[in-house]
């Protein structure tokens, strides 16, 4: 089997991406939130239980009858298919995807029918597995690069990027990145250009949970998100929110309205509290804007029934009156984490 199951909701049409392990269980999607049942791999589809047959009429002297074949069941609903969901499609929609763009392209697992997913015809013809190897070789020679100069190569928007990357390594390590693996994730054809972009899931020396990389197609070749990569590759986030103070800066995120549990402050009545992840684990943090502010509305909209919401945002350090310093949300920069020119 392999490590991961791609389906769509039968409900809404929102590409899922779960775990193997949770085919067959039950669980609510994490866009629409109708019930739905991860479906089995063709090679893993659980076989019928049999039917009953008839007791044998009863034959003296003879050993006992084997205790009756219980039948099959079906894992029953839990929440692991929610949790899997949620985090998952909240990449994919953090890229845009699922929004914006078309179906992916790129080459899949085959779809699997089951009694509550109907299969469906593919709109487009599936490209063989090489189509994978040109963007994968420009990640890969992106990630090798020896210095930022010969990684600049490999950088979307190069000229807008390049005083960026340098600056940034004035102050942090050049030089190669060890990589563990890379996986190709999600990917989507742009509507409007018919242009490709993937995230691709890379495990690193420092993140062996893996982060997600943008590559996109241009005209120029496939090229890497800089910015995007070195926001989860340096965890700038985690490092922001643990520092007592630092300049306002921009940082893509997974919002969840949620309560806050932590310790109070001064003027927290005032406020309304979000939760914040990176798409790595245990980093979560909690960020405050004002009650009833536009910010403040706009966000509640996105973020309404449990809805994970994916933009970019801008992040202060705040002292409330007794002192303690807090998160403070200035402003949503972009609705989804595809990549820009800065």
């Amino acid at each position: 089997m392999s490590e991961t199951l791609r389906f769509d909701c039968p409900a809404c049409g929102t590409h899922l991406l779960v775990p193997a392990s949770a085919a067959g269980v039950e669980g609510p999607c994490p866009r629409c939130h109708r019930n739905i049942t991860a479906p089995f791999p063709p090679s893993a589809a659980p076989l019928p239980a049999p039917e009953p047959q008839p007791a044998p009429p009863p034959i003296e002297d003879t050993e006992p009858a084997a205790p009756p074949v219980q039948p099959a069941t079906r894992p029953s609903s839990s929440p692991v298919l929610a949790c899997a969901l949620t985090g998952l499609i909240a990449l994919g929609i953090g890229y845009g995807i699922g929004r914006s763009l078309h179906k992916s392209s790129l080459p899949v697992d085959p779809p699997t029918a089951s009694a509550s997913i109907a299969p469906t015809a593919p709109t487009n013809p599936t490209p063989p597995l090489p189509a994978i190897a040109a963007p994968e070789a420009a990640l890969r020679n992106f990630l090798a690069a020896s210095n930022h100069t010969e990684r600049l190569k490999y950088c979307l928007f190069p000229e807008a990027i390049a005083p960026r990357l340098a600056a940034w390594h004035k102050k942090h390590p050049d030089g190669p990145v060890e990589v563990s693996s890379v996986k190709a994730g999600h990917s989507e054809t742009d509507s409007q250009t018919g242009r490709l972009l993937i995230i691709f899931q890379v495990a690193t020396a420092t993140m062996p949970s893996g982060i997600p990389i943008a590559v996109m197609e241009t005209g120029d070749g496939w090229k890497v998100d800089w910015e995007s990569f070195i926001d989860f590759h340096a965890d700038r986030f985690k490092l922001f929110a643990e520092s007592r103070e630092g300049e306002p800066a921009d940082f893509r995120l997974i919002v969840r309205s949620t309560h806050y549990p932590g310790e109070s402050f001064a003027g927290i009545e005032r406020l309304t509290a979000y939760r914040l992840d990176p798409p790595m684990p245990d980093r979560g943090q909690y960020a405050f804007v004002e009650t009833g502010s536009e910010l403040q509305k706009r966000l509640a909209r996105s973020t309404e029934a449990g809805h994970p919401f994916t933009p970019v945002l801008k992040l202060a350090k705040r002292t409330a009156a007794d002192g303690k310093i807090y998160l403070g949300i200035d402003a949503i920069v972009a609705t989804d984490w595809r990549p820009r020119s800065p």
